[in-house]
């Protein structure tokens, strides 16, 4: 016989033990590592950061009372069967494993609820607990009932021995959330398209584009475009709609400085730059022209131009400039914390663009590997229920003022 053949028996039929090997191999495994980690997070420090970001629903009775509702606290089961608790009330165990689900064609979900609270007139406050439904439970993560079982375990369960887990089971079939491909994050990248010269008029392919992503994994697109007058403005997106702003309107809404302060923090680096000199002082005196001349009367003007746009996510006694922080707060520059950061962020991106015009600065490419990164599955989870929230929360505002309308100036939220 060969060197690597097996000589044929029958001596294992009776052996019950035969092939059940019961030792994991960290190698497979390690194949859907990076799925089950980014659910993870999600569970933890993603659902935290979500909701420390989630801005609360403000708005006014017919009474003149002020009533702001926000969600407090997000909790996730682990999966059991339907119609039981954890205290197991139709048996001793009512957990349900993967195996199972797929064998019924049913989901492997777990129960998911929100504590919700709310404030009267800035002084009762009250919460409730609501239930939003079942959710889909990533399997071999920290919410699944398979988290932490070794090889024995799993066999035990009718489970895999090296059951990598990173998918979901749907209706008995198994999910997976792919990989997506995105920008590089908080990165300004000196790019070139054709396509923004349709933008707008006098708009030309060149521009300074970053992708700005939360610690919630929440993200926006912010570009600085520029235009064949030799200015500059900055773009972003609100409810899929493309506004341009700017740069020093925007510079001026940030911070409470002076032109000549503004004109020192563009022109760092780039002392000798007639060209940028030149249109950093046309810019503001097209500023003047429109008699804005300071941070109040930016940030009114912003303010009052896009009250409109944000009237469901703002209450109505927000001031223009209240609206304008809103504003960039939720599209400008997202991942930084304050407006001195924006500031010199937008600073850097505006001598990136007029270094990248001059030819001191090559164009980037976004398909370069160092300007990708990959959006997990968890992260898109994340996202998902956070959209989703927002939802809620609309939806609780608009049912008390609907209620208020029909029952009159008299009756209170507390009813």
């Amino acid at each position: 016989m060969g060197k690597h053949s097996v000589e044929l028996s029958l001596r294992h039929l009776k052996d019950s033990n035969f092939g059940r090997n019961t030792t994991q191999n960290p190698a497979i495994l390690a194949l859907s590592a990076p799925h089950v980690d980014s659910f993870n997070f999600f569970l933890e420090e993603g659902l935290s950061a979500m909701l420390s970001d989630l801005p609360p629903s403000e708005f006014e009775l017919l009474s003149g009372h002020r009533v702001s509702v926000w969600i407090k606290e997000i909790m996730v089961g682990s999966p059991r069967l339907s119609g039981t608790d954890a205290s197991g009330a139709l048996g001793k165990d009512t957990k349900i494993y993967p195996r199972e689900c797929v064998e019924r064609g049913t989901s492997y979900t777990a129960p998911i609820s929100a504590i919700i609270e709310w404030v009267h007139e800035g002084v009762e406050s009250s919460s409730f607990r609501q239930a939003l439904g079942d959710f889909p439970i990533m399997v071999r993560s920290k919410k699944c009932n398979l988290h932490g079982m070794d090889g024995k375990e799993l066999m035990e369960r009718g489970e895999l021995v090296n059951e990598t887990g990173g998918y979901f089971i749907i209706n008995g079939a198994c999910r997976i959330l792919r990989l997506l491909n995105a920008n590089r994050r908080n990165f300004p990248l000196a790019v070139i398209r054709e396509t923004w010269k349709k933008r707008d008029d006098a708009f030309t392919e060149k521009g300074i584009m970053i992708r700005c992503v939360r610690d919630d994994q929440s993200s926006t697109m912010n570009i600085l475009h520029y235009l064949t007058t030799g200015m500059a403005k900055l773009e972003f997106t609100l409810k899929k709609e493309m506004f341009f702003v700017p740069l020093i309107m925007c510079l001026k809404a940030l911070m409470n400085y002076t032109d000549h302060q503004i004109y020192q923090h563009l022109m760092k680096g780039r002392e000798k730059d007639i060209y940028l000199s030149q249109k950093i002082k046309a810019m503001m005196r097209e500023l003047q022209e429109n008699q804005l001349y300071n941070q109040d009367m930016c940030k009114e003007y912003i303010g009052k131009s896009f009250r409109h746009r944000v009237a469901d996510s703002t209450p109505e006694w927000y001031t223009d400039k209240q609206i304008c922080d809103f504003l960039f707060h939720n599209q400008v520059l997202i991942h930084l914390k304050n407006n001195s950061d924006k500031f010199e962020t937008l600073c850097l991106m505006a001598r990136k663009l007029y270094a990248f015009v001059g030819g001191d600065c090559k164009a980037e490419s976004v398909d370069a590997v160092s300007m990708q990164e990959v959006a997990m599955g968890g992260h898109v989870y994340l996202l998902y229920l956070k959209e989703k929230l927002m939802d809620l929360l609309r939806t609780v505002k608009y049912q008390i003022i609907a209620k208020n309308k029909k029952e009159g100036p008299g009756w209170a939220a507390t009813d």
